[in-house]
């Protein structure tokens, strides 16, 4: 025969998944975070563009490939559309925090190139090398 549980034991098992619950939130809202750093890094937006260019550029050209009917233009053209719409307004809505991201990162490049200083020019010949 089993007995029912203690309400210290129902107390700690209510504990454990409320803390579950904030951990898994907490790690959500990390996951966040680095999803949006990772996403406004320069090379990153670079690349994304990049490929949203393509994107629509090749649905745009796939329309004047075939045989146009009414249905696959308009289904071509919204498409093109939402693409080009969705990275439009991704770029309005956070173009403050790329641009600041993106400077970040070309004064960090620049102050690692003042750091390091110019390459020394090669001066020193292998004696084995002939000129002509």
């Amino acid at each position: 025969m089993t007995r029912a549980p203690t309400p210290a034991a129902i107390h700690a098992v209510e504990l454990r998944v409320e803390q579950s619950r904030r951990d898994f939130h907490d790690n959500l809202q990390r996951a966040r975070v680095e999803f949006r750093a990772n996403l406004s890094r320069p090379s990153t937006l670079i690349v994304a563009a990049g490929a949203a260019g393509l994107v629509v550029f090749w649905l745009a050209g796939r329309s004047r490939r075939r045989a146009p009917s009414t249905a696959a233009v308009a289904g071509t053209t919204s498409a093109v559309g939402l693409v080009g719409g969705l990275v439009l307004h991704y770029a309005t809505r956070h173009w403050r925090f790329i641009a600041d991201q993106a400077l970040k990162a070309l004064k960090r490049r620049q102050s690692r190139r003042r750091a390091v200083g110019p390459k020394p020019p090669d001066t020193v010949r292998p004696a084995t090398r002939t000129l002509h």
